[in-house]
């Protein structure tokens, strides 16, 4: 009978599963890749009197017993020098052995740049190629053994020790940070585990309730605390001294009743300082410090950082069990944080609700009429759009509306308001509820702004003239009386109609500026 080209297919495949059957899988892996033995992994570093430490501890916590269940392993061996210089590590000595025992078979020419292996600790070690050499937990793999019956191994020449997460890291090193990461635990009601027990008056279902903890630190930049096999994060720390170094020269920066780190707020530390370095200094995947040295880099939220390699110690990786930490070698804090200028958006102010609907965002008081915002496009605009509340023709009624800039420190500012001349109406400003002023071009003193105007130039509060662009421009005040930190109330109120037929409020953007 003539054979097919297909039924000649078939019978080789069904050949191939043979072979593959006969031999175990590593073997087939490996076969033609690798020096093989006809003896038992354990009989031969057994018979290595260089090992004969490691062999003894092994046997003494009954660790032995875990070659003769006929599993495959491999081994990261150290001598019995390495042993004699072990420092006290904190772990148990059969913690230790452990976490030299892997329960597969681990070829170290399969990693091009790293790889993470779970040992019989459960913890991760980090694999890496560097140069040309292999290391584990950055410990040279000096030797590689052939492949024994069931397994292989490497001889190193420390003792390895698991690594520390970069949550531990952080808490032996840089106590504000551990506490900046703890003040994030909420709590939630865990629905998956709570029994519904009823109905509350308003038709709410009412549970048995089982609550659970989230950090919410780790959900936006990386679970610190937790270890995986193929995420990592790099995260560079500062000490508890640099740390408080660094608001020292903030403090004396500021001037005024400040002279020292005990001087400055812990919210404004708490709000915006400990949530910006961070973004600056976490990052994804397992980096070196020549990662850094580009300047610009994407941080592990995802925006573009500049971070300053000279101001890190080249010298401070530090591996962990989820990641690589290093140190800062000069840690300051940037001007920008607290004596930058703050700005708000006037559509960063309102939300969407529906299609083509919005309403304002919580933390905006509206009161008087009740009018819905809308986002404006304009190619003009500082973003491409502005709010926009229309009041309608004549306007005759009130009309106010606030919002804060939080976590201010006291100074001077100069407040710039970018709007459009259309629709107009006449307004006073308020910062903290005290009335803003501006002198016009002959020197006279107004109190109230008619946002008609804003289709002419405007004379600055500095002497600086602010041109029309296609009806946006600018008015701003001096804002000179804030002497304490917290947050600063911006109050615009209507006081009646403008130039223009139709009345209404808009805002492209507000911006508070310092003024040094």
């Amino acid at each position: 009978m003539r054979t097919t080209p297909i039924k000649t297919g078939i019978i080789l495949w069904i050949c191939m599963l043979l072979l593959i059957s006969c031999n175990p899988p590593w073997q087939d892996h490996y076969g033609n890749q690798e020096d093989q033995v006809d003896m038992e992994l354990w009989d031969a570093i057994s018979q290595e009197p260089r090992y004969s430490t490691f062999v003894t501890k092994i046997e003494e916590e009954g660790l032995d017993t875990i070659f003769k269940e006929g599993l495959v392993h491999t081994l990261f061996v150290p001598t019995n020098e390495a042993f004699q210089a072990l420092p006290d590590t904190g772990y148990t000595i059969k913690t230790l052995l452990q976490y030299h025992i892997l329960p597969t078979i681990f070829m170290d020419r399969s990693v091009r740049t790293w790889r993470k292996l779970q040992t019989a600790s459960g913890k991760y070690m980090l694999i890496e190629n560097l140069a040309g050499g292999y290391y584990a937990d950055g410990i040279p793999m000096e030797t590689g053994s052939p492949l024994y019956l069931n397994g292989k191994f490497y001889e190193i020449p420390r003792v390895a020790v698991p690594k520390p997460s970069l949550y531990e890291l952080t808490a032996e090193y840089s106590q504000i940070i551990k506490e900046y990461i703890d003040s994030k635990d909420s709590i939630y009601l865990d629905r998956s585990l709570s029994t519904p027990i009823g109905f509350d008056e308003l038709g709410r279902t009412i549970y048995d309730s089982v609550f659970g903890i989230v950090n919410l630190f780790e959900e936006e930049f990386f679970p610190v605390s937790q270890e995986f096999r193929d995420e990592n994060a790099t995260f560079i720390l500062f000490s508890q001294e640099q740390y408080e170094l660094a608001l020292d020269d903030m403090a004396q920066r500021l001037g005024g009743d400040m002279t020292g780190h005990q001087d400055i707020p812990f919210t404004w530390q708490n709000n915006v300082l400990l949530p910006e370095v961070t973004r600056n200094a976490m990052f994804e995947g397992i980096l070196n410090y020549d990662d850094f040295q580009v300047g610009k880099i994407k941080s592990i939220t995802g925006d573009t950082v500049i971070v300053e390699a000279e101001k890190i110690d080249p010298e401070s990786r530090i591996l962990c069990s989820n990641g690589v930490s290093f140190l800062y070698d000069d840690f300051s804090i940037h001007d920008s944080l607290f004596r930058g200028t703050e700005s708000r958006e006037g559509e960063s102010l309102i939300v969407e609700i529906g299609a083509g609907k919005y309403a304002w965002k919580e933390g905006v008081v509206v009161s008087g009429a009740i009018v819905s915002p809308d986002w404006l496009d304009a190619d003009v605009a500082s973003e491409g759009a502005l709010v926009n509340v229309n009041l309608g023709r004549n306007f005759a009624g009130e009309y106010k509306m606030e919002f804060s800039f939080r976590d201010l420190f006291p100074m001077r500012y100069r407040l710039e308001w970018r709007a459009n001349s259309r629709p107009s109406g006449l307004f006073a400003v308020y910062v903290n509820d005290q009335l803003l002023e501006y002198s016009d071009k002959f020197g006279n003193i107004h109190t109230e702004f008619d946002t008609n105007e804003l289709k002419q130039s405007i004379i600055s509060v500095t002497g600086e003239r602010f041109l029309s662009q296609d009806g946006f421009n600018i008015r701003d005040y001096w804002v000179e009386h804030l002497t304490s930190y917290g947050d600063v109330t911006v109050r615009f109120e209507f006081l009646g109609s403008g130039a223009n037929a139709t009345d209404g409020f808009n805002i492209d953007y507000i911006k508070l500026i310092p003024d040094f």
